[in-house]
């Protein structure tokens, strides 16, 4: 009969100080057979620690081993901890494996045909689960997992303006040199739809960048930043957060679920750049939040404006009822200069192209 041992390194609360967010852990066991974690004692900032321990290397394990590791990074809604994880694969038997469920949800499956080495990081609050099975057969199969803990400061929470403004950040404006990941949370009354623009020479490339659909100490869900499609997301609850751990653009825009539903779809360009975007469906619209993150001033110096039945035009706010249009491009002269941070560019069964520039 195969016993499966769950043992989870959680918080069973967050609104604790930082010295007290490992006690809930369970202390080891006798035996490697019993799913051994490690006391709350081996977590501060630098600490490294083994599992299944007692070191670093590849421990051997039995048949019939069936053990599933939850490792979460501590974190309240100040402070926090994030953790590099270092995977040892060595499986050995046909049937045996190791699977990582990332904090993403992805599961990533180790047999003896895989990596003998692979690594994670867990952002602060975010959990990894580490599943390792062997069969009935005994085939020697070996495993280990490192953790590195590290301080990290948590980012500042800001409500979002009301719908008459726009919300945009570049995170890199926030970056202090000192911690890894860099964070800010967006709270709002309603769902929050935030999207990603991209800086003229492409959003920055950023594996270990994070958004979190809740707070750090309250996540609904988490995604990493290359695997979100389109470049969008819309919340479950009321507030998202962003992590990003390099030095570069890292620009975000968001709008109320409210305002984003009057559209079709809605997306962002940083200036300077350039877009083609097509509203050809019947009844579809779009719309394009233009952001100049450097300062005030956008000028639109090409356009190109195509379809029988098409509406397109420029607002002086998010795509919304509230605001104002303030240029009709089927009959704009180009160049048009704004004086305004940001504006958008709204698309009705139309196919548009043009570039914008700051001024």
């Amino acid at each position: 009969m195969l016993i499966i041992v769950l043992v989870a390194l959680c918080l069973a609360g967050t609104t604790v100080a930082l010295g007290e967010l490992s006690h809930h852990l369970q202390t080891p066991k006798s035996k490697i057979t019993d799913c051994q974690m490690f006391p709350s004692s081996q977590i501060y900032d630098g600490s490294e620690v083994y599992i299944p321990g007692p070191t670093a290397d590849l421990q051997t394990i039995p048949a019939n081993f069936n053990c599933v590791y939850k490792i979460q990074a501590p974190a309240n809604a100040t402070d926090g901890m994030y953790i590099n994880l270092t995977l040892k694969n060595g499986m050995k038997g046909l049937n045996d494996y190791i699977q990582v469920i990332n904090v993403d949800g992805y599961p990533t499956m180790y047999t003896n045909r895989s990596y003998q080495m692979d690594q994670y990081v867990i952002p602060p609050g975010s959990v990894i689960s580490v599943k390792v099975v062997t069969k009935s057969v005994y085939m020697a199969s070996q495993f280990s997992i490192i953790l590195n803990y590290h301080a990290n400061k948590i980012g500042p929470s800001i409500p979002m303006k009301p719908s008459t403004q726009f919300n945009f950040l570049d995170l890199n404006t926030l970056r202090d040199g000192k911690n890894f990941f860099t964070s800010v949370t967006f709270t709002n009354s309603e769902s929050i739809y935030i999207t990603f623009p991209e800086s003229n020479a492409g959003r920055t490339f950023c594996w270990n960048c994070f958004v979190i659909d809740g707070t750090i100490d309250n996540q609904t869900a988490v995604y990493t930043l290359e695997n979100i499609e389109n470049g969008e997301i819309t919340t479950q609850s009321n507030a998202v957060t962003v992590l990003t751990s390099v030095d570069g653009f890292m620009g975000t825009v968001l709008d109320t679920w409210g305002d984003a539903a009057q559209n079709n779809y809605i997306s962002s360009l940083a200036v300077p750049n350039s877009l083609t975007f097509k509203t050809t469906h019947p009844m579809h619209t779009g719309a394009i939040e233009v952001v100049n993150f450097n300062g005030t001033g956008i000028t639109m110096n090409q356009l190109s404006v195509q379809g029988t039945a098409c509406k397109a035009y420029v607002l002086n706010g998010p795509p919304n009822n509230q605001s104002q249009v303030i240029l009709d491009l089927s009959t704009a002269q180009i160049p048009h200069t704004f004086d305004l941070q940001a504006l958008s560019v709204v698309s009705e069964e139309c196919e548009i192209s043009f570039s914008v520039v700051g001024s």
